[in-house]
């Protein structure tokens, strides 16, 4: 995908005029997405189609018991930051 052609641009609008996204939709989205690996067969398999295979070029996806034997070392996510900020940074 080129998000430097004007098409992209002009589909992108259209899209989002047709049917625009509060911010509960957005925070819904990002759930759905950060959870589709450990989710059921279907979830998992149609993230895979579109962000690995078709944006990526991944051509097989991972076994199951591969990919969820390395959850453990990833990082903690997107509420591990305030947390940490909240005990590091903490005036003494």
């Amino acid at each position: 995908m080129n998000v430097a052609e004007p098409k992209f641009y002009k589909a992108s609008i259209a899209l989002l005029a047709a049917a625009p996204l509060r911010p509960q939709d957005l925070s819904a989205l990002a759930a759905a997405h950060d959870a589709a690996p450990y989710l059921s067969s279907p979830s998992r398999d149609e993230r895979f189609a579109f962000f690995d295979h078709t944006l990526r070029g991944v051509p097989l996806q991972k076994p199951r018991w591969k990919h969820c034997g390395g959850a453990g070392r990833r990082p903690a996510g997107r509420g591990s930051g305030p947390g940490f900020v909240d005990r590091a940074l903490r005036p003494h």
